[in-house]
């Protein structure tokens, strides 16, 4: 079984579907998807999940992601990055008012909620179509409003003509909408030049690996055991959770409770309260587990997912 997952350091100019397509072809892998799309102008971590892991996407933590952008000031596009078509051009020179210590607080003024809305040019489905088909076709329509959460920015460099940040939000943010929005309050516009993530919840840029190396073989999967605690079953006891009727309330703590393992497992739901984690047996079956607590965090039940 090919339960894997690799973390993809995705290259700029090309799709994160494109980078997808090429490497199922090179591995050999029919079924495969990927976590957390990043535009073409994008480069960074784009975790891929291969097989039957492919079901636990849904089920990793969503934790904040991490950009580094740059942008430049005085251009707008209709894309919100350099790769569209120009919008506007401002000179830089007719507003003097604007200086670095202007630039950073526009910047900062963006830490904390923010309220903005969706770029015309996003995989956002408006009435069953993507947003960008109905850009390139000319449609006519308002794009959602969506609330993030901008947790911090650091500032790497300004100077008249553009400036470098990285930025840590929650997942689903637009990062080329927050340059937009920082290049609206400072009535001069700016666009997205260069985009990198470094981080994806639990996913690293360091930890990936370039195309080129994978297809030259030169890499590792990723660790399930670093996204989730798993304990290891016998190929009777996955059975026995298989051969239930109801998967979405189970007592794992009563099924396991006469084996070794069992009392490990029976000690961290009931005594620990994990909250999620994988079964997994030497054969590489995977069941991934997910508890539910009353208010006292006693254990109630299990729902079970088989991977």
């Amino acid at each position: 079984m090919n339960s894997k997952i690799l973390l993809l350091n995705k290259h700029k100019g090309t799709t994160s579907n494109n980078q997808l397509q090429k490497l199922k072809k090179a591995l050999g892998q029919s079924k495969a998807g990927f976590s957390g799309t990043l535009d073409p102008l994008a480069s960074g971590v784009l975790p891929i999940f291969f097989d039957n892991s492919t079901k636990l996407i849904q089920f990793i933590p969503e934790e904040s992601k991490i950009y580094r952008v740059k942008a430049i000031l005085g251009i707008t596009t209709n894309t919100l990055d350099i790769c569209g078509e120009i919008k506007s051009i401002k000179n830089y020179k007719s507003h003097q008012q604007i200086t670095n210590k202007s630039i950073e607080e526009a910047i900062n003024s963006c830490i904390g909620e923010f309220k903005y809305k969706l770029p015309k040019f996003s995989a956002i489905k408006i009435d069953g179509k993507k947003s960008y088909q109905l850009a390139r076709s000319n449609k006519n329509f308002e794009p959602k409003e969506r609330i993030s959460s901008i947790k911090s920015i650091e500032i790497i460099d300004i100077s008249k003509l553009s400036f470098e940040i990285i930025v840590k939000c929650s997942p689903g943010t637009y990062i080329r909408s927050l340059v937009d929005s920082i290049g609206e309050t400072l009535t001069l516009g700016a666009t997205v030049t260069k985009l990198d993530r470094i981080q994806s919840g639990p996913f690293y840029k360091k930890n990936s690996y370039s195309l080129s190396r994978i297809l030259d073989y030169n890499f590792k999967y990723y660790d399930l055991n670093k996204l989730f605690k798993t304990f290891k079953i016998s190929e009777r006891s996955i059975k026995k959770l298989i051969s239930l009727r109801n998967y979405k309330k189970v007592n794992i703590a009563d099924i396991f409770n006469d084996s070794v393992s069992g009392n490990d497992l029976k000690n961290s739901v009931v005594r620990d309260n994990l909250n999620q984690f994988l079964l997994r047996t030497s054969d590489e079956h995977i069941i991934f587990v997910s508890n539910s607590y009353d208010e006292g965090l006693r254990y109630l039940y299990s729902k079970i997912k088989i991977i």
